[in-house]
């Protein structure tokens, strides 16, 4: 996995509590402000956001990889979020049910998109438990590459 930082430096935040306008499936949709305040309310955390769309077949892919390392690890070390790039809100719902996701799904904000980078999805961001973006992954990323990236970084 390669390490790349194109954002700068952000604190973790709690992303259970992300503030943010509702879009259109009723799922919030995450700003990039609002990233800044998840990442700085979740410090001692190591934070995934991980950008996806439901037609996406690598996407598709990464998702139960995700599911399993969520499950994998303790609230009190580890937050996961999707960010949807959807604009079908049936689709996005649909897929939603097929998934079983056990972890937030919110609508990424354009502007969310752009400061991360975002040219193609799947994409990964990973903030490690100071709040440093440790990752700016674009790609598929297998569950096995990041769980041994995840343990690294919670020095498990």
């Amino acid at each position: 996995m390669k390490h790349r930082l194109l954002l700068p430096s952000l604190a973790l935040g709690l992303l259970l509590a992300v503030a943010g306008t509702a879009g259109a499936a009723g799922l919030e949709t995450m700003s990039y402000p609002d990233l800044q305040k998840l990442v700085a309310e979740s410090k001692g955390k190591v934070v995934v956001v991980n950008f996806f769309a439901s037609w996406c077949p690598p996407c598709r892919e990464e998702v139960p990889g995700l599911i399993n390392i969520r499950k994998s690890y303790g609230e009190d070390k580890f937050v996961l979020i999707g960010a949807s790039m959807d604009e079908d809100e049936q689709a996005l719902k649909k897929y939603m049910g097929e998934a079983g996701f056990n972890y937030p799904i919110v609508r990424s904000g354009a502007d969310l998109a752009m400061a991360a980078g975002v040219r193609g999805i799947p994409h990964m961001l990973i903030f490690d438990a100071k709040g440093e973006l440790a990752v700016n992954e674009a790609g598929f990323v297998p569950e096995d590459t990041l769980r041994r990236f995840l343990d690294k970084i919670m020095e498990l």
